[in-house]
């Protein structure tokens, strides 16, 4: 039987590999590892590459990055818009629907 999460001293922590094993986890280090900063996750989450899409456009999606502006991947080609923020979404639908609007406007006024 394997003890439930907090139970007694420290808890058990599941361990990768082929069979599954168990380590016991020290109380201090257990909650350590639970108050990982939002810095560090920001930081994590910015360098996984599965987070980068549209190649030489640079967007960047993710929901755990606090940030809505966010660096691009390469120094000094500026700052991208984090699509996984919801103002991101936001501005991304706004940039959107005003190229729309102004293509529009210029074709019915070449009329």
């Amino acid at each position: 039987m394997i003890p439930r999460k907090g139970a007694g001293r420290g808890s058990l922590k599941r361990r990768p590999g082929a069979f599954t094993t168990y380590r016991k986890v020290p109380p201090h280090q257990e909650k350590h590892d639970r108050k990982m900063k939002q810095e560090d996750i920001d930081q994590a989450e910015w360098q996984k590459p599965g987070n980068w899409r549209g190649g030489w456009l640079g967007l960047y999606c993710s929901r755990l990055d606090s940030r809505l502006w966010v660096p691009k991947r390469r120094p000094g080609r500026g700052w991208t818009v984090n699509a996984g923020h919801r103002a991101g979404r936001v501005l991304l639908v706004a940039a959107l629907l005003l190229v729309i609007a102004v293509l529009a406007t210029g074709i019915l006024l070449d009329r």
